[in-house]
């Protein structure tokens, strides 16, 4: 089944456009990687800077507490506060330099999970990416490695069930959680269809049916599975080189989606909520 919803276009011209978020003002952020910067989009399609990471931003996500958690190439984990300063996060693990982060998510209650690809890829010997934990403490942990581009992750409402996309693969790879930082019962959950592209999974997003909306970058579609990894639907975009989605809040049907065709971001009704995530508890 394929569904073919109405898209209207927020802004253009965004380098690399990734890592849509909206905070609780319904302000919309994203991130230009290539300039190092973490921008507003504004009501009349214009942006603004907010924050110059000094690195590559890639992946954004809302700490409860106002502050912009984000993923960076270059960096590692940083956070940026209201007023856009820059802090270190996890910047460094057991010694060495984190090898470059895409991805993060939250939990219900403020744990951190997110994928470090920089230099993984499809090639032999390429599958080198690791996925990352950190605790609300400040705890951090390696959870697992050998992943050809570990990109977007996921989380389920009920903090069982965690997922990432191994882009190279075209793979969405699962674990069970069975306490924060703990994972087991690794296995593949679905293929994204390949539709003759290298690239496979981006970013991706639980809506409140607990269906995962993935990414599927070269075949510039979306793709929406039920909870047991089945495929419910395939919905097609406009453009192709889709890289992330993101829910408006957790009661709008609107979702946000960026791609690399045009450097934009887009908007589109998609038909129920997003799951509550960590930085819209009250």
């Amino acid at each position: 089944m394929s569904d073919a919803p109405e898209f209207r276009c927020l802004v253009r011209g965004i380098p690399g456009a990734e890592g849509p978020l909206v905070d609780r003002t319904g302000t919309i952020f994203m991130v230009a990687p290539s300039e190092g910067n973490i921008v507003k989009v504004l009501p009349n399609g214009a942006t603004e800077v907010f924050a110059h990471t000094g690195g590559k931003p890639a992946g954004l996500q809302l700490h409860r507490d106002g502050d912009i958690w984000v993923a960076d190439m270059a960096r590692g984990i940083l956070r940026v506060t209201p007023s856009g300063e820059v802090i270190d996060e996890v910047v460094q693990y057991r010694g060495s330099a984190m090898r470059g982060c895409n991805d993060l998510i939250f939990d219900s209650i403020g744990n951190l999970y997110f994928t470090a690809p920089a230099g993984s890829n499809g090639k032999p010997g390429g599958a080198t990416g690791e996925i990352f934990f950190r605790s609300r403490e400040g705890t951090v942990e390696r959870l697992d490695g050998g992943f050809a581009f570990p990109n977007g992750i996921a989380i389920s409402a009920g903090d069982d069930l965690l997922i990432f996309a191994e882009t190279f693969t075209h793979k969405l790879i699962a674990y069970d959680v069975e306490a924060p930082g703990k994972v087991s019962n690794r296995r593949d959950w679905a293929i994204l269809p390949t539709d003759g592209g290298i690239a496979g999974g981006d970013g991706m997003d639980f809506d409140a049916e607990c269906n995962l909306v993935a990414t599927n970058y070269s075949a510039g579609t979306l793709e929406v599975y039920r909870p047991g990894g089945e495929h419910a639907r395939t919905i097609s975009l406009p453009f192709k080189k889709c890289s992330n989605v993101h829910f408006n809040n957790p009661t709008s049907h609107r979702m946000l989606v960026t791609e690399h065709e045009n450097n934009a971001l887009w908007e589109f009704d998609y038909g129920s909520a997003g799951q509550m995530q960590f930085g819209w508890r009250a």
